[in-house]
């Protein structure tokens, strides 16, 4: 299988990789940005949103 460049580490990874989104646009990132920083991120920003929609801060 062809390896590719993580996005947000920079490192080579094998297999299909990860969307980095929120914090990439394009790319790739391998699994363990993704585990430790992509995933706790869109955790994070559904946290904030559901706090909007209940009125907390």
């Amino acid at each position: 299988m062809e390896e590719k460049i993580c996005c947000i580490c920079g490192k080579e990874f094998e297999g299909w990789g990860n969307n980095p989104y929120p914090l990439e646009l394009k790319g790739c990132c391998c699994d363990d940005c993704n585990s430790s920083i992509v995933i706790p991120t869109r955790l994070s920003y559904l946290n904030e949103a559901a706090k909007k929609m209940k009125g907390e801060k």
